[in-house]
C-alpha cells in the first residue's frame, strides 16, 4: 500500500492538506483555508524541511518534476533504412531543429512504395484520422528494418535525446518587467512533461505559457530535463538543499 502525502503541492505554492495536525505549523508561513494552504513566506524551503523532519510526508512540484522519466541514452543515427508503406499511410520524423514531427515523403522503387529513416531514430505513422503510432527504427542482423512500437512519451523522449545528442538546445522566451516569463511552446513535448508544465504555468493556451516569478524556476528545472535552455532567465542552481527530493522509501 502506498502512503498518501500529508501535504501535496498542486499548484505553485498551493498545497492540499491531508493531515490537519500540521495546520498550526503552516499558519505562520501562509494562509490556511479549510484543507488548502497557500505558502506566502519566503522561508518556504525551510518549512518543507521542518515538516519532513517531523515525519510528515510532503510532496512538492519539484518532487513531481524529478519523477518525470529522464532522457534515455541513445546511439548516433545509423544508415538509412527503407520501410515499405501503404499509399494511405502518413509518416513523420522528429525534427531536431524544430523539435516537432515533420512529414516524410514516400518514395517509389518500381511498384514498391517506401519511406526512408535513419537507424535508431523514431518515427510516427498516421492512418486515417488516428493520432498515430510511434516506433523506434532498428536494423535486424539480416539488414531488414525492425519497427519497435513505442508510447508517445517514450518516442518523444528518444527524439529529444537524439536532438540534444551533441549539445543542449536554446529555446526562445521573454522575460517580463514584473519578473514573470512568457514561453512560446512551438515544439512538441512528451505528454507528461506538457501536463506538468501547464500545471506550473500561471496561464496557458496551446501555443504560449506564462509563468510567475515563483513558477519560473520550476519550469526551468523541467526544461533542463529535456536538455532545453531558455534564452532568458536560465537558472543553474534553482533550489536550495532544504527543498528535498521525494523519497520512494515510503511505499509499503
Amino acid at each position: 500500500m502506498v502512503r498518501r502525502p500529508d501535504l501535496e503541492e498542486v499548484r505553485v505554492n498551493t498545497f492540499l492538506i491531508a493531515d490537519t495536525a500540521m495546520i498550526p505549523i503552516l499558519r505562520g508561513e501562509g494562509t490556511v483555508n479549510g484543507h488548502s494552504f497557500t505558502l506566502t513566506s519566503a522561508r518556504g524551503q525551510g518549512l518543507i524541511a521542518r515538516l519532513r523532519t517531523r515525519n510528515y510526508r510532503v510532496v512538492t512540484l519539484k518532487d513531481k518534476i524529478n519523477r518525470l522519466t529522464e532522457l534515455p541514452t541513445v546511439e548516433a543515427p545509423g544508415n538509412l533504412l527503407q520501410i515499405e508503406t501503404g499509399a494511405r499511410d502518413q509518416w513523420f520524423h522528429f525534427d531536431s531543429d524544430t523539435l516537432t514531427w515533420q512529414a516524410v515523403e514516400a518514395q517509389t522503387n518500381g511498384s514498391r512504395l517506401f519511406v526512408a529513416f535513419e537507424e535508431h531514430r523514431v518515427a510516427r505513422r498516421r492512418r486515417s484520422r488516428t493520432s498515430g503510432d510511434y516506433f523506434r527504427i532498428e536494423r535486424l542482423p539480416n539488414g531488414t528494418p525492425q519497427l519497435t512500437p513505442l508510447k508517445e512519451d517514450t518516442a518523444l523522449l528518444l527524439g529529444y535525446a537524439h536532438a540534444t545528442y551533441e549539445a543542449d538546445i536554446e529555446i526562445d522566451n521573454t522575460a517580463n518587467a514584473d519578473g514573470s516569463y512568457t514561453l512560446p511552446v512551438e515544439f512538441s513535448l512528451p505528454p507528461a512533461y506538457r501536463t506538468m508544465l501547464e500545471l506550473l504555468a500561471e496561464s496557458h493556451d496551446k501555443q504560449t505559457m506564462h509563468f510567475s516569478a515563483a513558477g519560473w524556476p520550476l519550469a526551468v528545472r523541467l526544461l533542463h530535463r529535456l536538455n532545453l535552455r531558455p534564452a532568458n532567465g536560465d537558472i543553474e542552481d534553482d533550489f536550495g538543499d532544504d527543498h528535498d527530493d521525494f523519497d520512494d522509501d515510503d511505499d509499503e
